[in-house]
């Protein structure tokens, strides 16, 4: 049976629909559809599922965010990004919140709230498409 290396793995599903994280010595290789959203805890991030408990990873927010695909993922305000495919509903206000399928609120921060807006009718201008 041949041998896969870790970078190997990752370089396998590096693609937009999965994402490659560690949870102390073990790596989740995780199909973005089913993650609702991350959100910061210090240098940690949660990182929520529609199947599967949460898992912790030891890296910032940031750093997993730039590895999801902007187009189904939005950071809404410095400790959340949500996946816009589980999101419920938004709620107007100053900045506003997003309700997840799961019933989570979710801040909007003012500062994000413009972004957030345009990328939520991005989103919604491409399921209308198909």
């Amino acid at each position: 049976m041949k041998s896969i290396t870790i970078n190997q793995l990752v370089q396998q599903y590096s693609a937009e629909d999965h994402l490659v994280v560690a949870e102390r010595e073990v790596r989740h290789i995780l199909q973005c559809a089913k993650i609702i959203r991350l959100e910061a805890e210090g240098s940690y991030t949660v990182i929520y599922f529609t199947d599967r408990k949460p898992i912790i990873c030891s890296k910032y927010l940031r750093l997993i965010a730039e590895r999801l695909n902007p187009k189904s993922f939005c950071r809404t305000h410095k400790s959340h990004v949500i996946n816009l495919q589980a999101m419920k509903s938004y709620e107007e206000g100053r900045g506003g919140y997003v309700i997840m399928n799961d019933g989570t609120k979710i801040t909007v921060s003012v500062r994000r709230k413009a972004a957030f807006m345009e990328t939520l009718h991005t989103y919604a201008a491409t399921l209308a498409r198909s």
